[in-house]
């Protein structure tokens, strides 16, 4: 079955991606190394690889280019510090290109595709290649690094390039209505279970609703950093881990406050975004920092973090990122480390924070400030966009989309009143495993 990973760029839509195989018109270091070459003395080794032209290729999902904006998001950043670099796409299936032998260079990848591509063979490790290089890793939130290396026994299959954490948006005209305060940052859900209950009420035939969520993701990067599967048995366990009770107790009364009405079809969370961006009648809202409303929307809003348990206010938020990999069938596999420490170094990531509204992966504080200068954030609460630091990683391996779908199924039942938690914690843990065990059978 082929699986369109995508991470957007620019309307770009990028996959965990594949180039082909990279045709240099000069020695690669790879050749140079090979031939007995070696850097001219008192140069570093970098200057040996950027001597001569270097073409490498990107895989983007069929129908995903956009030309202009590849060549301006990718091509022409690489070049700016290599100038006879080329980076070209391709538009083809990852299988694709493994079942016609197509070679390929740097992999565009995204938080829970990272396990796939492992299993499908076609990473490979660059720790010794950004060593060699000199590609600071200190620079990088160092739970995002951490989130890469969990995939395979501490290989660091690539770097990231933006992040994105889940925050609580407001609508300031609808609390201005009601005269009520404005959300903080750091509320607990009990706290925002209190501001819910006072907005949610029906004036003038208009049902308004004091709280919305896009509950996969809440599920997925809880605050809690719960994984929904253990990497070490391949097995979810809903109903043995007291932090998913905690966070169904904490969810459900959001949507079981009198006069809200929740269907499984209001649940969806297209519906629960057009609650606060289309209709604009509910008061919050959780999603990612990426899903702010946009200036068509016409609504009148600000953010705070996300809410906190109270039981556990530790660590920041979990965040989902994209990410480039190299490819394990790469000729040029040196020369692509140095396209994607490009890609990730100050200047791209401050330029794609201001012009693109791309959420910087790196620690230095200035460099996160950026995103405070983009159109979109303008004026907001830098704060909820900035936080100290990211919470340790949860593991999105290869059973993760198998293990959340029946939980997440089972909170809609929870919330709607057709299951008890113990039920819906019990059930979810049952169907889990048995689509990991049978993708596992599928796979010997």
């Amino acid at each position: 079955m082929r699986r369109g990973w995508k991470t957007g760029l620019a309307g770009a839509v990028l996959l965990p991606a594949i180039g082909m195989l990279a045709v240099s018109c000069g020695k690669s270091a790879t050749d140079a190394q090979l031939n007995g070459d070696t850097p001219e003395a008192g140069k570093s080794s970098a200057v040996a690889v950027t001597k001569e032209p270097v073409e490498l290729t990107y895989l983007i999902s069929p129908g995903g280019l956009n030309q202009a904006d590849f060549e301006q998001n990718i091509n022409q950043q690489v070049r700016k510090k290599y100038p006879n670099f080329t980076i070209k796409p391709l538009e083809m299936w990852p299988q694709d290109a493994l079942a016609t032998h197509t070679s390929f260079d740097i992999i565009g990848g995204s938080f829970t595709t990272i396990g796939t591509l492992v299993d499908l063979g076609i990473t490979t490790d660059i720790t010794d290649a950004a060593q060699k290089y000199g590609v600071d890793l200190e620079r990088f939130e160092p739970n995002l690094l951490k989130s890469i290396r969990e995939a395979d026994g501490g290989k660091l299959f690539g770097l990231p390039y933006y992040a994105n954490h889940q925050v609580m948006f407001y609508n300031k005209d609808l609390f201005d209505k009601f005269g009520a305060a404005y959300p903080k940052d750091n509320m607990t859900y009990e706290e925002t279970l209190e501001i819910a209950r006072k907005m949610t009420r029906t004036e003038g035939g208009v049902t308004y609703r004091g709280f919305a969520g896009d509950l996969n993701s809440i599920l997925g990067q809880n605050r809690y950093a719960a994984s929904v599967v253990d990497p070490a048995t391949h097995k979810a366990s809903f109903a043995g881990d007291d932090r998913w009770r905690r966070l169904f107790d904490s969810l459900i009364p959001l949507f079981q406050v009198p006069g809200y009405n929740a269907s499984e079809k209001l649940l969806d969370r297209n519906a629960q975004r057009d609650l606060f961006r289309k209709e604009k009648s509910a008061a919050m809202w959780v999603s990612g920092a990426s899903e702010y409303p946009r200036p068509e929307d016409r609504v009148n809003w600000d953010m705070v973090s996300e809410p906190v348990f109270s039981d556990y206010r530790e660590g920041g938020p979990v965040a989902i990122f994209g990410l480039y990999l190299v490819s394990s069938t790469s000729k040029h596999k040196e020369e692509a480390v140095l396209a994607v420490e490009q890609l990730t170094s100050d200047e791209v990531q401050v330029w794609r924070a201001e012009q693109m509204t791309l959420m910087p992966v790196l620690r230095d504080p200035q460099i996160k400030a950026a995103i405070g200068r983009a159109a979109a954030f303008q004026g907001k609460n830098l704060k909820a966009l900035t936080p100290a630091s990211y919470s340790e990683p949860v593991h999105f391996g290869p059973y993760y989309a198998d293990a959340r779908k029946p939980l997440y199924q089972n909170l809609l039942q929870a919330i709607t009143g057709a299951m008890d938690v113990n039920t819906a914690l019990r059930d979810a843990t049952e169907a889990a495993n048995k689509a990991i065990e049978a993708k596992l059978s599928a796979s010997k």
